[in-house]
């Protein structure tokens, strides 16, 4: 009776109330929408089964970290994740496709570093990119645009941090893989990241455009924490308001399967630039580019690189059935973990499973979930 009387509370408290009113039945929606589509379902839920996955067919190689060998000398843990963004990309910078990035340590004096990322401003001009070494899903990212706000940030970094070149164009991600023991590689997904957007009329605020947009509201509280200080703000009618600040679906962005862009020239391309680290077997490369046809074209600029494991955020495309999603990602966990499995076989030193640990940890550990563009 006493779970009974709680769970009507709660049932009446969070949705017979919210139902009186407009907002409240638009919030519904937004709950209705998370609960019936998978790919909005939360992190740990929806990638449920693919580590699991991981896990098992690690299992049937003998080895529970077999997976984290894919790629040796690729960082600590070859990638996987909690390893530092700098660190990743450095096999890669000699490549003009390799976006220009300075690593900053707190080891170093504070002087020392606001020169350093004064100096990277200067060579490149605002905005610059400003993130922590090690992070998920764009936590703790910052778009800085003047001197002061640069060195403010650089003052109070907590954590060894990085500065990025901002390199404007529409976002992908790219799932390529090399056969182990064979000089072939490969495009194995690509992933479209779109921004959600909604335009003002001169009468709604930016909180009641959030709540009346059919795309936008499914993720509505995501975006409203997002844009708290503007949310009574009047739009302008015909002005274009971009509700995610970056690519990441952590920040609001749709991923769009989208293995039509592969061409030739795209894999060649990006064969060519995974290359540059002779040891890679498996990768996610985050691009840039200024368009559709300068990506299949092999036009682009990498913005960051993950390792092992980091499987495409197809999961995400809401068009996809949700067999099909998986189906793709078990390849790639596969190919993984196949990778992994030849590298032991070559008496590559296995990677121990508390520091695989460790770095999850250290990884998942934060709290500043949102990117954000630093005003005056």
């Amino acid at each position: 009776i006493v779970l009974g009387l709680f769970a009507f509370i709660w049932f009446f408290t969070h949705w017979v109330v919210p139902a009186m009113t407009w907002r409240g039945r638009r919030e519904i929606v937004m709950k209705v929408r998370g609960l019936m589509q998978p790919s909005l379902w939360p992190g740990w839920l929806l990638y449920l089964p693919v580590r699991l996955g991981i896990v098992l067919l690690s299992l049937r190689h003998r080895r529970l970290t077999a997976f984290a060998s894919a790629n040796p000398a690729l960082g600590r843990v070859g990638g996987f994740i909690g390893d530092a963004k700098s660190l990743l990309l450095r096999p890669f910078q000699r490549d003009s496709r390799c976006c220009p990035t300075l690593a900053l340590s707190l080891e170093d004096p504070s002087d020392e570093r606001v020169k350093d990322a004064a100096a990277f401003a200067t060579c490149h001009g605002f905005p610059v990119v400003f993130k922590p070494e090690v992070a998920e899903d764009g936590a703790g990212l910052r778009f800085v645009h003047t001197q002061e706000q640069l060195e403010r940030l650089v003052r109070g970094a907590t954590e060894d941090f990085l500065l990025q070149k901002f390199i404007s164009g529409s976002e992908f991600e790219v799932v390529w893989r090399r056969n182990p023991g064979k000089d072939d590689g490969g495009i194995m997904a690509i992933v479209q990241k779109r921004d959600v957007t909604v335009r003002g009329d001169g009468e709604q605020t930016l909180e009641e455009l959030i709540w009346l947009d059919e795309v936008a509201v499914s993720r509505g509280e995501l975006f409203i924490q997002c844009h708290a200080r503007d949310l009574n703000r009047v739009i302008p009618a015909g002005q274009k308001v971009t509700l995610n600040l970056t690519g990441s679906y952590g920040h609001g962005a749709r991923c769009l399967h989208r293995h039509d862009l592969v061409t030739v020239e795209l894999d060649a391309a990006m064969t060519t630039f995974a290359k540059r680290f002779p040891g890679l077997h498996f990768a996610r490369f985050d691009l840039r580019a200024l368009s559709v046809e300068d990506l299949k074209a092999g036009r682009f600029m990498v913005t960051e690189v993950g390792g092992c494991c980091h499987v495409s955020s197809l999961l995400r495309d809401e068009s996809l059935r949700f067999s099909r999603s998986y189906e793709v990602v078990r390849g790639q966990i596969l190919a993984c973990v196949e990778a992994g499995a030849y590298n032991l076989s070559q008496k590559v030193r296995p990677v121990p499973l508390d520091e695989l640990m460790a770095r999850w940890s250290q990884a998942r550990g934060r709290h500043d979930e949102f990117a954000v563009s630093e005003e005056l």
